[in-house]
């Protein structure tokens, strides 16, 4: 009868960022996540035996807008937005890296159109685009915005700082809130209820199109999802996402959701901020984490992972547990 070899895993919830950093550099955990920010990336980068995998993947962030709350159900507020926001700083100094998101779709996955219009951080034309919306001045300096973000996220913070100070440029006032992940999803269910802003991302566990587009008509409202808050309603989307599915071939299919993505993009139900950049430490011990894996979180296939045990860096911190 053959040995059969056991594995045990321990996880460790561990909200302090700084405390995560330092138990991965003693040697006290093995693998960590990876919404880290770029100093901790870094150093931990920097430490000897550490190795940090650094892979893109399809996974899109966003800003989701409550298009139904004023003053957001006004299309050339939503517009002055996405041109106010500061997308590099987002890729450059709040996280580790990305590239630009074009549209709605993670710019990799079939059926993605890669001719959409790309915002990029134009303040004057933020405040040309804003006088066109029908609320005066006056009026949407006495709205509050309430931006939500995962609490004990600092990279969800962080964003959500950046746009309330981007946006207050163009006359938006932004209250940056902290909510657990349950009561966000629980909120966005209904329009009422739902945040103005929401801090979120995408992954493409399905690599399709209509895993991203169906927030984007009415069968994906009150989701209890983020992006189910967002209440977006244009009847030629929702046309041309059904006549998508029903379509009989992938080429007439493409078509119709090479479309969708262009209404989209020009009504700006929501900000597309960047595809990720993910960069995963991982002692260098750890066998078998392999990218790309066919899914987000699939890296962390723990049943193929194994140690080797003849490595000095094992040796050392297995020794202290």
């Amino acid at each position: 009868m053959e040995a059969q070899l056991y594995y045990r895993f321990t996880f460790y919830i561990t909200p302090e960022l700084v405390t995560i950093a330092t138990r991965m550099k003693k040697g006290e955990v093995d693998i960590i996540d990876w919404t880290l920010p770029p100093e901790i990336v870094k150093d931990l980068e920097a430490k000897e035996g550490i190795n940090v995998e650094y892979d893109f993947i399809d996974t899109t962030w966003f800003l989701i807008l409550n298009n139904r709350k004023p003053p957001l159900d006004d299309k050339y507020v939503r517009k002055a937005m996405a041109y106010a926001f500061n997308y590099e700083t987002v890729i450059k100094d709040i996280l580790v890296g990305g590239v630009r998101a074009q549209g709605p779709i993670p710019n990799k996955i079939a059926g993605h159109n890669d001719n959409l219009l790309v915002y990029k951080r134009d303040i004057k034309k933020a405040q040309e685009l804003i006088q066109k919306s029908k609320y005066s001045k006056k009026e949407l300096a006495k709205f509050q915005l309430d931006l939500v973000a995962v609490a004990g996220n600092q990279n969800f913070i962080n964003i959500g700082l950046l746009a309330a100070a981007n946006w207050k440029e163009i006359g938006l006032n932004v209250n940056v809130k902290e909510f657990r992940w349950a009561d966000i999803c629980q909120h966005q269910a209904k329009p009422e209820t739902a945040f103005h802003v929401t801090v979120f991302y995408q992954s493409g566990k399905v690599p399709h199109p209509q895993q991203f587009l169906v927030f984007y008509t009415p069968e994906g409202w009150g989701t209890a999802y983020p992006p189910g808050g967002m209440y977006y309603q244009n009847p030629q989307v929702t046309d041309l996402v059904g006549k998508a599915k029903a379509a009989s071939s992938i080429d007439e299919q493409f078509k119709y959701y090479g479309k969708v993505q262009e209404l989209i993009v020009d009504d700006s139900p929501s900000l597309f901020l960047h595809n990720t950049l993910l960069s995963q430490p991982i002692w260098r011990y750890v066998k078998g984490y392999e990218m790309p894996a066919g899914a987000f979180y699939y890296q962390l296939r723990f049943d193929k992972f194994w140690m080797d045990t003849s490595d000095e860096f094992y040796k050392r911190n297995h020794a202290r547990k």
